[in-house]
């Protein structure tokens, strides 16, 4: 061991004769603070939030955060938190928290026994169960008979569930369709299609899809959803339970903001597969065509009135744009297969009438598309994804693009932040090799340099202050900002490259002025007149990147190749840099000045780094004081506007309202 170690030893003292004991300390600089710079940039994430943090909105758990919200589940004894818990845990979707989502809502049961929101909760948590379950038997028959396999939730256990949360809501035909339709999928089966070579491709005969395998089980759904038709309404509380889990996320450490709320009311998919409902009406219409078939007219055509009756009382009370769809698409079938049978009957005035129906639903349905907004552009991003904007009623689209816009504010505070970050490395990194290649010279020692308080004013003022102060006052009043700002993406790309370059060069620019002034140094001595081109290079893009930046851009579909030649500037301006820099110390050499070069390289570099700390310093504060709080104040009336409203009734903030009104009175 000992001879291992003076090998070692022997060894570094070698390396460092060979690299020099100077190079090593230096290196050692600046190795040490890479992790420091590095720390210095992720706290930038947090301190620039929500610009930089990737999470803002996330509502997903990890499994260390689920394991820590059961163990307060277990102390608890608030309804709320069992509630929101297990509404947060449906929208995990996963197998493992559909059971939490399950245990939690029955822990909620207990202590609001008739809160219906909870009782249709726990019905949701059953099915998407029954959904995991059924899809593994159908792949892998006979694996609950394994031990561990656990126990197999069915079809029966989830109608079980209904049966006994219905009796709490006597007056919702909410339960009664739910039951009719796992009921009547139950005892149907998928006809095998049959494939017929036509014109050299395959086609499907597309009579009916489905047929009818256990008559008992048809029956009883057919009953449960003639039972709700009988009942006074329908509604699946959906907006309840999206609520419930928001107010949860508290709880459970995330932050409530637009984005999260948005994700959960999308993420919780409280409506019911498609197939399923398509496969109850199929089966509803082929049972109607048995009774007609056997002369049984009178519940043919009550068959047929009930499906457009369910569908009839989903649109009345839909408060999203899916249940709408769904009750809108059960209340066209329902009338289609009456104008049919009518038709077949002979029935032409009544079959007439149902058409009219429908195409006065279609009409309508088109007149509220119709009404369109003057310009697209003028609607944001998160607008699109809610709803379609053309349907929206009463709304001012600068109230998202005023969130969005004063989003962009924060993310150039941050770029620039992050810059400056990066100069400061790179100064170090000059300082450092400059030492080294000059430690047979004496050097100017940093106190040889007072900074009064005109120097920061003209620094920090000028370089930074400046221009940030003017961006915000054009970020703010621009012609830009009546486009969403996702047709104007110039504007991001642009703007946040820009801006930190123009207060980057600015900060260098103005530091180097005034440097040379302290000192009383002077550009044409020797070879420093290479200095005027390292030092003036940057301001050539300047006057372009101004313009560029604080001038209307427009829409993206008034784009010109002009941008883009004038976005090339700071690559040009940052060669010519480092070609000054290299010609200055080529040319310092020749004349004997090189002494001098290195001096005034160090003294920059040291001052750099000090005015760049300061600046960052002064970015934060800004931030934190004026961007920040902007954006958190445009946002807010954003949520309560845009977002609020929607969660509470999506199908109420847009025209479509009136079409829920007119196909929930018109018989």
């Amino acid at each position: 061991m000992l001879f291992l170690q003076e090998e070692m030893k022997l060894a570094l003292s070698r390396i460092r004769k060979l690299v020099k004991a100077d190079m090593v300390d230096y290196l050692g600089i600046i190795l040490v603070s890479l992790p420091v710079l590095y720390c210095i940039s992720w706290l930038s994430a947090w301190i620039f939030y929500p610009a930089f943090n990737f999470k803002y909105g996330d509502c997903s758990l990890t499994s260390k955060e689920i394991k820590y919200m059961q163990l307060l589940s277990d102390k608890s004894d608030d309804f709320s938190f069992h509630a929101g818990f297990a509404g947060l845990m449906l929208k995990q979707g996963r197998s493992d928290c559909i059971d939490i989502a399950i245990k939690e809502y029955e822990k909620a049961g207990l202590l609001s026994p008739q809160e219906p929101s909870v009782n249709i909760g726990l019905i949701h948590a059953y099915f998407k169960k029954w959904e995991f379950h059924k899809n593994i038997e159908e792949y892998t028959p006979g694996y609950f008979k394994h031990p561990g396999a656990g126990v197999m939730i069915t079809a029966e256990k989830v109608v079980d569930v209904i049966d006994k949360a219905s009796d709490k809501e006597g007056n919702n035909a909410f339960y009664d369709y739910f039951k009719g339709w796992i009921l009547i999928n139950k005892g149907i089966a998928h006809k095998e299609r049959k494939q017929r070579l036509f014109e050299s491709e395959y086609e499907y005969e597309r009579e009916s899809e489905i047929r009818i395998k256990d008559d008992e089980f048809v029956k009883r759904g057919v009953d449960a959803i003639l039972k709700g038709n009988e009942k006074q309404y329908y509604d699946s509380l959906d907006d309840v339970i999206v609520q419930q889990a928001i107010a949860f996320l508290p709880e459970a450490g995330k932050d409530v903001n637009p984005l999260a709320k948005i994700e959960i009311s999308s993420k919780i998919e409280f409506y019911f597969p498609l197939a399923i409902i398509d496969n109850s009406i199929q089966a509803m219409t082929c049972l109607s065509r048995m009774y007609e078939d056997d002369g049984e007219y009178e519940k043919a055509e009550e068959m047929l009135k009930a499906i457009g009756e369910m569908g009839r009382k989903i649109v009345r009370r839909a408060r999203t744009l899916i249940r709408f769809t769904e009750g809108l698409s059960i209340l066209d079938a329902g009338d289609e297969a009456l104008r049919d049978y009518c038709k077949r009957r002979g029935m032409i005035e009544e079959a007439a009438a149902y058409e009219d129906k429908k195409k006065d639903r279609d009409n309508f349905y088109k007149s509220c598309r119709s009404k369109t907004w003057p310009d697209s552009m003028k609607y944001g991003i998160i607008d699109g994804v809610i709803a379609r904007p053309d349907i929206m009623i009463d709304y001012d689209t600068s109230t998202e693009n005023n969130a969005q816009y004063a989003q962009l504010e924060v993310l150039v505070n941050g770029v620039a932040f992050n810059g400056m970050l990066f100069l400061v490395f790179a100064a170090i990194i000059v300082w450092s090799f400059t030492r080294y290649r000059m430690k047979k010279y004496e050097v100017f020692h940093f106190k040889n340099v007072r900074w009064g308080m005109w120097d920061y004013t003209l620094i920090l003022g000028g370089g930074l202050m400046a221009p940030l102060i003017f961006f915000l006052i054009f970020n703010r009043w621009h012609l830009s900002r009546q486009y969403g700002i996702g047709h104007t993406g110039y504007v991001w790309t642009v703007q946040t490259g820009l801006i930190p370059i123009i207060i980057a060069v600015l900060i260098l620019f103005f530091t180097g002025l005034r440097l040379r002034y302290k000192m009383g140094w002077s550009d044409g001595q020797g070879g420093m007149k290479y200095i005027i081109l390292k030092r003036y290079c940057m301001l050539v893009f300047l006057i372009p990147a101004f313009c560029l930046a604080f001038f209307w851009l427009g829409p993206y579909r008034r784009t010109s190749y002009v941008i883009w030649t004038l976005c090339a500037n700071p690559e040009a301006a940052l060669i010519l840099t480092g070609v000054g820099w290299i010609k200055t110390v080529q040319a310092g050499k020749l004349a004997g000045k090189l002494e001098e070069v290195y001096r005034r390289r160090i003294m920059f570099c040291k001052s750099l780094v000090l005015f760049l700390c300061v600046a960052m310093i002064v970015l934060v504060v800004f931030n934190l004081t004026v961007t920040k709080g902007y954006f958190k104040e445009t946002e807010r009336v954003y949520e309560i506007r845009v977002i609020d409203r929607f969660i509470d009734d999506e199908v109420g903030a847009t025209r479509l309202k009136d079409l829920r009104d007119f196909a929930g009175w018109k018989q």
